[in-house]
């Protein structure tokens, strides 16, 4: 998936340091270059640092020091002491927000490419179709999120720090769900609109041929 997010976000880069190696990749890759990675890139960073946190921040400079990354135009802040990797709770409130984003910018590039297909007499329906799916789809993984931790947590007991500690518990035990689970709907909404287009721009080539003859 090679789909660009949406471009000159800042981000600190203690924020992007934290969960587990596959959160760490994705997110390097949505924040920094605004896209999902590529199998090639996934397998290079996953490789670099799996099990071996301490070099997170180097692949974070790496990328950010890139071409693409530059076109990109997000700003990564580095600062001048240690990054701290974020908690549990943290980690999810980026990763979420990184894959919210990236939905977004899907729906609008998929919203331009069909508009350039305008021709075919039935792109308005095909958008609200599409649309309606993909937030029915995120608004699930709310759902779904949302009745884990409470699943999780239970009912509250009295005693604030062991009620933190339960929900860094939940959110750490839900985190790698949602990472997955997001990108699955972004895979099958990708390939239903691809296949969408494919027939659609068959289609026009169709009646053009046809007009030519």
């Amino acid at each position: 998936m090679d789909s660009q997010g949406p471009a000159g976000r800042a981000f600190d880069a203690a924020d992007l340091i934290g969960g587990e190696d596959h959160d760490f990749v994705v997110n390097l890759y949505l924040a920094v270059l605004g896209r999902w990675p590529d199998a090639a890139g996934y397998r290079r960073y996953l490789d670099a640092v799996a099990g071996r946190p301490e070099r997170r921040l180097e692949a974070l400079r790496e990328v950010s020091g890139s071409e693409e990354a530059a076109r990109h135009g997000a700003r990564i802040g580095f600062g001048n002491g240690p990054a701290v990797p974020p908690g549990p709770t943290r980690v999810l409130a980026v990763t979420l927000a990184l894959r919210t984003d990236w939905l977004q910018a899907e729906v609008a590039r998929l919203q331009e490419a069909v508009g350039l297909l305008g021709g075919a007499g039935f792109t308005a329906d095909l958008i609200e179709s599409r649309d309606a799916g993909l937030h029915f789809e995120m608004n699930a993984l709310r759902r779904e999120v949302a009745e884990r931790l409470d699943g999780l947590l239970g009912p509250p007991n009295g005693d604030a720090a062991a009620a933190a500690a339960a929900r860094d518990a939940a959110v750490q035990a839900v985190s790698r769900l949602v990472v997955d689970y997001a990108g699955d709907l972004v895979a099958a909404a990708e390939a239903r609109m691809e296949a969408r287009l494919r027939a659609m721009e068959a289609r026009l080539l169709a009646l053009e041929a046809r007009r030519g003859g």
